[in-house]
């Protein structure tokens, strides 16, 4: 489903005509009945659909539990033999649900603590402009989702260092997981909830293998993706230790010129990562010609990826050499003995072996790499839009409506679909990366309103301003990475790692209790130049700390 096509997006409705001159009734997306109206042949039967009121007698469920209690169904085979159906169905399911979370956030984005919202709530009264709609960085898939993950994983080279493995992981139609379960006529597109099943368990396995076999892991980024055709493949990086092959000599904040060791350890990166052609191994050999050879016909092929203005951006063919090697701005050359060698991408043999699909897996060291990793990561949609208006009959831009956009440029499949319903990771970061929000004094939004119609106004800044003497020294970072709150009531035990917060009208006490064993990497919010004291406010908090607004101004 992709709705670049459509010139107005409006939710789907089943419009019902009867005999005579009666006028049509449209049933809405979010009626009980839009599901077994439209998709007679998975509900020969009407089987009600969700809604969003409680039926008596009935659980109530939100969408994705509802379509989730469904797909999981031991005795249900419909959504196995009705492929293009069940494929269109899921579709429809997910961009339902969707739908419907678009639609609050374009009502109710006055309760969402973000910085436009800040903005736009202290506007006056008498200012009838219509704010800037931008959706929320719980949203996945906005671009404020997109900064906080990049935000995450910086703070994490931050913190560890550079990372050391890229590996890239792809489905296989061919998998018997997967083969096993196809009718007569059928292929793995027509069966995306098994697809969904069978790479989370092949991902899984190969992330264990990653955790155990590849020295003391200090990091670990994970994020699914999902091809146009609509197959998921995962980008994973680790930094592990030790793993020291070669000194980059720095000048001037440069990397001045590469140094490397008198006798490297290349022996052991060449068993760990290959680009050549097994010899001794004849079932291996074909799975690197099946899944890692790059095509010879990469600069003539009909829409290649990898030609860019008549070279490849991969630099293939490779340069065949006796030993690995490092030149002179860092980058790695990878053995290759074999003139056949020369077109072979970097694989870790026995991660091939077992996945028997696409794994790309190369060592990554550089900030140049490092860079570039993050932009691929984390791109956004292969689309663009534009608009042609007379300026004599407009006032000037138009506000930012990111839910339009979003509408506009999303490319939904259907194992995608599946494996949102079922929610499987879109995205995993170890350890966790937890982002603190900041504000200045009375302009803290409030995140949630509670049962009774007010709001919360104690946000995780002012936390940290309530922390014990015994904590004074903390930075913000430094505060919540080492510590967790926990709520408290009189009477609680207090542990000797536990510090009750200092006593504050209105605000309920908790208890920050030191982790024990657990990492965690705390970052403050990005804040723009152009929000000037916000900005500035977010610079005294990375370098000292406080136990208020007005102690951040004091000197000494």
């Amino acid at each position: 489903m992709h709705a670049s096509n459509s010139t107005t997006i409006n939710p789907h409705s089943i419009l019902i005509r009867r005999h005579g001159h009666q006028q049509p009734q449209f049933i809405n997306i979010l009626s009980r009945h839009y599901e077994p109206l439209h998709y007679v042949v998975l509900f020969p039967h009407a089987d009600i659909g969700w809604g969003p009121q409680p039926l008596p007698g009935i659980p109530h469920l939100s969408q994705i539990q509802w379509y989730r209690s469904r797909l999981l169904a031991n005795d249900d085979e419909r959504f196995t033999i009705f492929g293009r159906l069940s494929a269109e169905y899921v579709v429809d399911m997910y961009s339902r649900t969707e739908e419907e979370r678009l639609s609050y956030i374009g009502q109710e984005r006055k309760y969402h603590s973000t910085e436009v919202y800040e903005a736009a709530e202290h506007q006056d009264e008498e200012d009838e402009l219509d704010p800037e709609i931008k959706l929320p960085a719980s949203f996945v898939g906005s671009r404020a989702w997109t900064s906080a993950q990049t935000a995450d994983v910086m703070a994490l080279s931050r913190k560890y260092g550079k990372p050391t493995f890229f590996c890239t992981m792809t489905f296989n139609p061919d998998w018997p997981e997967v083969r096993e379960r196809l009718l007569p006529g059928q292929s793995a597109s027509d069966i995306p909830t098994i697809v969904a099943h069978v790479f989370k368990s092949r991902l899984e396995k190969v992330l264990q293998i990653l955790h155990t076999c590849f020295g003391t892991k200090r990091y670990m980024i994970k994020v699914i993706k999902f091809q146009k055709r609509g197959f998921p493949h995962a980008h994973i990086i680790i930094k592990v230790l030790p793993f020291h092959f070669l000194r980059l000599r720095q000048k001037n904040d440069t990397v001045h010129h590469c140094q490397v060791d008198p006798e490297p350890p290349f022996e052991f990166l060449d068993a760990i990562i290959s680009a050549e052609l097994p010899r001794d191994n004849t079932i291996l050999r074909e799975k690197v010609k099946k899944y890692m050879m790059h095509g010879q016909d990469h600069l003539s092929h009909p829409g290649s990826r990898c030609n860019h203005n008549g070279q490849c951006i991969y630099n293939f063919p490779q340069s065949v050499q006796p030993t690995t090697s490092v030149d002179e701005y860092g980058r790695l050359h990878l053995r290759r003995r074999q003139p056949e060698d020369i077109w072979v991408v970097p694989y870790c043999p026995a991660l091939l072996q077992f996945a028997d699909c696409h794994f790309h897996f190369d060592v990554v060291y550089t900030a140049k790499i490092f860079s570039y990793l993050y932009k691929y990561l984390y791109k956004g949609p292969d689309t663009t839009f534009f608009t042609v208006e007379d300026a004599v009959f407009t006032d000037g831009p138009h506000p930012v409506n990111e839910i339009t956009d979003y509408e506009k440029g999303r490319y939904l499949s259907a194992p995608e679909a599946c494996w949102r319903i079922l929610e499987f990771e879109i995205t995993r970061k170890e350890p966790a990366v937890e982002g603190l929000p900041i504000h200045l004094p009375g302009h803290n939004v409030p995140q949630f309103r509670r049962s009774d119609g007010t709001r919360s106004s104690t946000s995780l800044l002012n936390r940290y301003f309530l922390r014990t003497p015994e904590l004074q020294h903390l930075r913000y970072e430094e505060y919540f990475e080492q510590f967790v709150l926990y709520p408290y009531s009189d009477g609680d035990e207090i542990l000797d790692r536990d510090h009750l917060e200092k006593p504050c009208r209105n605000v309920t006490r908790k208890k920050a209790s030191r982790r024990v064993r657990v990492d965690k990497v705390a970052r403050i919010n990005s804040v723009s130049i152009r929000s000037g004291e916000l900005f500035y406010l977010r610079t005294l908090l990375l370098h000292r700390s406080a136990t208020s607004f007005e102690d951040l101004r004091k000197i000494g």
